[in-house]
């Protein structure tokens, strides 16, 4: 704002704003375990990494490229899509482990889904292969929860009620408070276990109802085989939440590891959007556009993380606190792992006149 854009001198003039307010934040810092952190787009990243090395030189100093937007933002040359972190570590600093590298794609890790359908598809799929197979599910339509089983077509046979060669061609009656083993043809066929194997499934929350199909008029049902039962009871298999609270349980399953890395040095999420986490959001809570360029809140989070994650009773100061988005990620953090994290904003109040009357 002060400086013209011809100006010879605006790199220098620049950089002495900037050396001032560095030194002045090394006295705060930690001198063994701070860490320092400068966000910066291309016009001065050069030059501050210079200055970085004549402030900080003893200390760890690396440069991450963060993707700001996927759009683009396009003058004389290339489309640029994003800014820079310049990160100074003290002599005993480290950055913190995490379960995000922030640049592998999470969507492209295929993810096993431990729940198979228990109609029987295929070959030996109709009610006259396995009669002890075809039987009716039930189902409270209003929360979807499977909470019994009812006799099969075997029994009814055994007692005269059915003849077996009738069966393939029965259609029982179509109500949303049963689940019958439907195929895609419309036809009746078979479920893969017997009503005494499913109830043992149902005790310990390993069968479960998934969509009402309205041109069936039947539920999906889905089940977990041996394999993954046998991968539950050796730990490989993580029970991660319940759907029900009481009576008959289904229990939500993950197979992702929990391993551990480090944030790399690109880093490429949705969530770090400028325009939708910051500029957009911002607009949102204060109904205009304040501020100039204000950072998503989620890559503030992860940058913090990435450095303090450990460090629950971290003290973080902001002193180009702008928006405060620093705070807001600050108590974000602090949410998601029950942290005591502190924060300090420090501003010039340079803030145009309308926000500064409210």
């Amino acid at each position: 704002d002060y400086v013209d854009g011809t100006d010879g001198w605006r790199h220098s003039k620049w950089l002495s704003f900037i050396e001032k307010r560095l030194r002045l934040a090394k006295k705060l810092l930690n001198p063994e375990t701070g860490v320092i952190v400068c966000t910066i787009d291309e016009n001065e990243v050069h030059h501050l990494g210079i200055l970085l090395e004549e402030v900080f030189p003893n200390f760890y100093r690396q440069k991450v490229t963060i993707v700001i937007t996927s759009r683009g933002v396009a003058k004389q040359g290339l489309a640029r899509v994003e800014e820079y972190a310049l990160i100074a570590f003290a002599p005993n600093a480290r950055a913190t482990d995490t379960k995000d590298n922030y640049l592998t794609r999470t969507e492209a890790k295929k993810t096993k889904n431990p729940w198979a359908s228990l109609l029987r598809r295929g070959s030996s799929g109709l009610p006259s292969d396995r009669s002890g197979m075809v039987y009716p599910i039930l189902i409270d339509p209003a929360d979807r929860r499977i909470i019994g089983v009812g006799e099969s077509l075997e029994e009814r046979i055994a007692r005269g009620e059915l003849l077996k060669s009738e069966i393939d061609n029965l259609d029982p009656d179509r109500d949303p408070s049963f689940a019958w083993p439907i195929r895609s043809n419309g036809k009746l066929g078979r479920w893969q276990v017997a009503p005494k194997r499913l109830k043992e499934l149902l005790a310990s929350g390993f069968v479960k109802a998934g969509r009402y199909d309205e041109k069936k008029r039947s539920w999906s049902i889905n089940y977990l085989k041996k394999g993954p039962i046998s991968e539950i009871a050796q730990g490989k298999l993580k029970i991660t939440g319940r759907e029900w609270a009481d009576g008959p349980v289904t229990l939500i399953y993950s197979d992702e590891e929990d391993t551990v890395t480090r944030a790399k040095t690109v880093w490429f999420r949705t969530l770090h959007d400028a325009g939708t986490y910051g500029t957009t959001l911002l607009q949102d809570i204060l109904g205009s556009r304040l501020f100039e360029f204000p950072k998503s809140v989620y890559a503030v989070k992860d940058t913090i993380a990435a450095l303090v994650g450990a460090n629950k009773s971290a003290l973080i100061v902001d002193f180009f606190a702008g928006s405060g988005t620093t705070l807001n990620a600050v108590n974000l953090l602090n949410v998601l792992d029950e942290g005591q994290r502190r924060c300090i904003l420090v501003t010039n109040n340079e803030l145009n006149g309308d926000f500064a009357d409210r």
